[in-house]
């Protein structure tokens, strides 16, 4: 069976939790498809939860809006609309699929990485 590694695509399902303190976030519910792996770094700290698990697995984390930018690196501006409105969201993340990834998915991430490290992106959180 299958499961997260380097130049894999990979796609999950995430929720955020609700969080009383927080007051008014409604939960957020959406799917997220990436490469693993093709970070400026390599694999990313979120990727490195994932690692070894295969369709089905679950994880839940907690992340502050300042942790967001190292934590999920790249990843960041797919994720921006947990943390609309949070400092700290909950997370529930389930890997849905998981399939090898094609050249052409590789290089167009690469080349999204690439630009976003050069101030291509305007997401707000930080990473570029």
């Amino acid at each position: 069976m299958t499961q997260v590694e380097p130049l894999k695509k990979v796609t999950v399902d995430i929720r955020t939790r609700p969080d009383p303190q927080a007051g008014a976030a409604a939960p957020v519910a959406f799917e997220v498809a990436f490469v693993c792996g093709i970070g400026r770094t390599g694999i990313t700290p979120f990727e490195s939860l994932l690692a070894g698990r295969r369709v089905g697995d679950a994880i839940d984390l907690r992340v502050s809006a300042p942790e967001a930018a190292r934590f999920f690196e790249h990843l960041a501006p797919l994720l921006r609309a947990a943390f609309a409105g949070r400092d700290t969201v909950e997370l529930a993340v389930r890997i849905t699929r998981i399939t090898p990834a094609e050249g052409r998915e590789v290089v167009r991430a690469m080349a999204e990485v690439a630009s976003s490290s050069e101030g291509g992106c305007d997401c707000g959180c930080g990473c570029g």
